[in-house]
């Protein structure tokens, strides 16, 4: 007695659609009929392998994932709280309280830094501010996803770009100034030179560079919960599969 070979249904889009439902097959995903998904793509997916990759995933989900946006206003009214500009002299108050009364403006950029600082610190835990001196300009934060920090031996250095076009160029500026800044080009900061000062504000040990995002447990943990949602779809569609 001869056993006769089974026979798949036919389907509406022929081998096309059995192919995909199939779990033998190599180079597709059952999902999405595209390249099979490994464990370490997924892991690797919310899970940066560098501190600047995790900076930029970051501020994303600071962004776009409500939860976590939510939670980080909360922080921000309860640490910026009571936020005041004070004299570090007791007997200084009253005339630091009389030039803020005539300069508003500075009133104004003071407490526009401390925001962006505080919501800077708790979506990355790193701060890169940047300022002059011979020129003096409110300071400015700088994306640590566009820096290059480095302090090995105590020393700190930093490179960075200003993602700035030659149409952004303010007027008086000069042409090496615009060659530097304007350009999108990479290049270290040099107080000496350029009056170029910073400080960087992180919770990694002095000597090794940024630290990691505290959201990079959430990459972590988001990585295993998709891992296993793929798990538990691959199962299903096995369950269905033709046979």
């Amino acid at each position: 007695m001869k056993h006769r070979k089974i026979q798949r249904p036919a389907s509406p889009r022929g081998n096309e659609a059995v192919a995909l439902m199939g779990l033998d097959t190599v180079n597709q995903d059952i999902n999405t009929g595209s390249k099979i998904i490994r464990s370490e793509d997924i892991l690797q997916k919310e899970r940066p392998s560098s501190s600047e990759a995790a900076f930029a995933r970051a501020r994303d989900w600071a962004v776009q994932n409500w939860f976590v946006t939510e939670v980080l206003k909360l922080k921000l009214a309860f640490y910026n709280y009571g936020f005041q500009i004070v004299s570090t002299r007791r007997e200084g108050n009253i005339k630091v309280r009389d030039f803020l009364d005539v300069h508003p403006d500075v009133v104004r950029t003071v407490e526009r830094y401390s925001r962006e600082v505080w919501r800077e610190w708790l979506t990355l835990k790193n701060v890169v501010s940047f300022w002059r001196e011979e020129r003096p300009t409110p300071p400015i934060l700088l994306p640590p996803e566009d820096c290059i920090f480095k302090d090995a031996m105590g020393t700190p250095r930093l490179w960075t770009r200003f993602k700035y076009k030659p149409s952004d160029a303010p007027p008086g500026i000069t042409p090496e100034e615009k060659e530097r800044y304007f350009k999108n080009k990479l290049f270290e900061l040099d107080p000496d030179k350029w009056d170029e000062h910073f400080d960087v504000l992180t919770t990694q040990r002095r000597g090794q560079g940024f630290g990691m995002p505290d959201l990079y447990s959430v990459f972590q943990t988001m990585g295993q919960v998709e891992s296993m949602e793929v798990g538990e779809q691959m199962l299903a569609l096995a369950g269905r599969r033709v046979a």
